[in-house]
């Protein structure tokens, strides 16, 4: 964040989407993986690589893990 503060933003905000949808047998369940989110922002900026909390924004996104490499990136990104 301090980066883009340089570049003349003035309230940068990081938006995590871990992804909410079907996922195979083998996944890391979607409820450890929204905890691990919760353990890095409660972590704060005081750990190495915590996230502040005042300046991030999580939600799920409902969208399945299909594990088609970039052209699955590019779908999350476009959508």
């Amino acid at each position: 964040g301090e980066d883009l503060k340089k570049k003349g933003y003035k309230k940068p905000v990081l938006w995590l989407s871990p992804l909410g949808g079907w996922t195979k047998s083998d996944d890391v369940p979607l409820d450890v993986r929204v905890k691990q989110h919760h353990e890095v922002l409660s972590a704060g900026t005081s750990h190495p690589g915590g996230l502040d909390p005042d300046t991030t924004v999580m939600a799920i996104w409902p969208s399945p893990m299909v594990y088609a490499g970039p052209t699955e990136v590019v779908f999350h990104a476009k959508s």
